[in-house]
C-alpha cells in the first residue's frame, strides 16, 4: 500500500486531466466530464476517448479482478 505522498507524487506525474463532474444513467453507463490540463481540439462526431487510472487506485468490490483480464 502507498502512503498519500507517492499517491500524489504519481498522479501528478501520470494523470493529465482531472474529473469534475459524473453522470449516472440506468442501466450500467456513467458520464464522466473531464477537465483537461492542457488545451483540447474541437470534437468531431465518431470521436472517442479512453480513461486510463493508476495501479494504485482503489477497485470497485466487482471489479474484474486483474489477474483475470485477457
Amino acid at each position: 500500500m502507498l502512503d498519500e505522498g507517492a499517491i500524489k507524487e504519481l498522479s501528478g506525474e501520470h494523470y493529465n486531466g482531472t474529473i469534475i463532474g459524473i453522470e449516472r444513467t440506468p442501466e450500467t453507463l456513467a458520464l464522466f466530464r473531464i477537465k483537461t490540463d492542457f488545451p483540447s481540439p474541437g470534437y468531431r462526431p465518431g470521436q472517442y476517448t479512453t480513461l486510463g487510472l493508476g495501479y494504485w487506485e482503489p477497485r470497485h468490490e466487482d471489479a474484474v479482478k486483474e489477474g483475470e483480464l485477457g
